[in-house]
């Protein structure tokens, strides 16, 4: 998609089916069929599920000089390369959980250079990482309004210790202005303490929470698993 401007291509399984092509004779593997995307910084790419089949993270590869997101469906490969961004759109009437592994950085780290932008749609929409997550960091602190849209909770529970930053405010998250953050023992947050003041525990749904509030008017519920990590200058 490599053009003038800023481009977005959205590919499901089904699509893929009809398209025909390999990356190289060395990338290819037997009995796979490989398709591959490029562009340009500030193009941008969604995934969507066929209803049968839906897109998994098969891990980044090396090839012709270049990075690449390898994901699999049905027998098929897909392959982006790592100069474009991926958009994340929830359905309208459903519950979505938004995987985030694919897009944390080489640094073990996500952030709003990371992802173009996660649109949650209808439901109580989650962003999460994966069972296999270990030592990664989230990085909400300077998200602009279009990145995060209808996200209702987040969710660090992975194998192992996750981490997690929050800035001043969270109002663009939804129209609530209320985070749950969920995670395991071992996981922690840091906040902007200038910004968000601790209430006291709540329990919704049978679990408890700490509860910080900011002059927004925005609340933050934090699952008693985390712990907070104070930082300085």
């Amino acid at each position: 998609i490599t053009g003038g401007g800023d481009n977005q291509v959205a590919i499901d399984p089904t699509s893929h089916a009809h398209l025909t092509g390999h990356i190289s004779a060395g990338a290819k593997t037997a009995g796979v069929n490989e398709i591959r995307i490029t562009g340009n910084t500030g193009d941008t790419f969604e995934l969507r599920d066929d209803g049968m089949n839906e897109w998994l993270f098969a891990g980044n590869r090396i090839q012709d000089g270049k990075t690449w997101f390898v994901y699999t469906a049905g027998g098929k490969e897909l392959w982006v390369e790592n100069t474009l961004r991926r958009v994340f759109e929830g359905a309208a009437d459903a519950d979505t959980t938004f995987v985030l592994d694919d897009v944390i950085g080489t640094d073990n780290k996500l952030d709003k250079s990371d992802f173009s932008a996660v649109n949650g749609g209808g439901g109580t929409n989650t962003i999460a990482l994966g069972a296999s997550m270990d030592g990664k960091t989230i990085d909400i602190s300077e998200l602009t309004s279009d990145q995060l849209n209808n996200v209702h909770v987040i969710d660090l529970s992975g194998q192992g210790n996750n981490h997690l930053v929050i800035g001043s405010t969270v109002k663009d998250a939804n129209d609530a202005k209320t985070l749950p953050i969920k995670g395991n023992v071992g996981d922690t947050f840091e906040l902007d303490s200038a910004a968000w003041k601790y209430i006291d525990r709540e329990t919704v749904s049978g679990e408890t929470s700490y509860k910080y509030t900011n002059s927004n008017g925005e609340t933050l519920l934090v699952h008693l698993n985390l712990v907070l990590v104070m930082t300085g200058t």
